[in-house]
């Protein structure tokens, strides 16, 4: 959140997030509108404009995508606008244009596209400014997995098997270069399956990484798991 946190602070108009962690990040939003001196709204289609601040309620007039812009550019004060799930109404020429107008009109607002997959039309390009969540560690994804371990171990009061000596350090190896959530999904299942890490465990997660990976049909999958 720092980070994105410096984007917002130097000035960054439009900035594009992806993420399937969306309540985390509107927590952290939350979390820099205290010790910031602008005021941070999150927008929903469903609650309308709410202030991130305590003892706000939505204003639900603003579900309404022209109510909404009418408001953020006749704000004079400097603000950040979280638009949620936004996504949805990039295709439409009306929004783009909103977005341009804040872009041109009141360049002192910030405005934040989170959703968990966004494709930006070109006039809008220009504008933008993507953040690249940083994907886990090797250490973070060792300690997920020993944790879902640790999990299963208390719920099935039985210790995890390894087919073989080695096994748990290439599971976390074969996670590598996935977000967090996919990695920790693919773990949970690989453990919870039967309770025993194996060759098909990797297999499984090395062909759900494939297709997570190959957007664009480009790659050929060739499992190999010779020493």
């Amino acid at each position: 959140m720092h980070d994105l946190e410096v984007l917002i602070e130097t000035g960054r108009q439009l900035i594009v997030l992806e993420t399937e962690r969306e309540g985390r990040f509107i927590d952290g939003f939350r979390r820099i509108a205290k010790r910031s001196s602008r005021p941070y709204f999150q927008w929903t289609v469903t609650q309308g404009l709410l202030r991130l601040a305590p003892e706000y309620e939505a204003q639900t007039i603003n579900k309404d995508v022209n109510q909404l812009f009418a408001q953020i550019q006749a704000t004079e004060k400097e603000s950040v606008y979280i638009l949620v799930d936004f996504h949805h109404y990039l295709e439409e020429p009306v929004a783009i244009r909103h977005i341009k107008d804040v872009m041109l009109n009141t360049p002192n607002h910030t405005l934040i596209l989170l959703s968990q997959s966004i494709s930006l039309p070109d006039e809008l390009r220009t504008f933008a400014t993507h953040y690249e969540l940083p994907l886990p560690t090797t250490e973070q994804l060792s300690k997920m997995v020993s944790d879902l371990a640790l999990e299963w171990l208390a719920e099935k009061k039985g210790k995890l098997q390894v087919s073989e000596k080695g096994m748990i350090k290439r599971l976390v190896e074969s996670l590598c270069g996935l977000s967090y959530s996919d990695a920790k999904r693919m773990a949970h299942h690989a453990i919870y399956n039967d309770g025993i890490i194996d060759q098909t465990d990797l297999a499984d997660v090395a062909r759900h990484k494939f297709e997570l990976l190959n957007h664009n049909n480009v790659l050929n999958l060739e499992l190999d798991y010779a020493e």
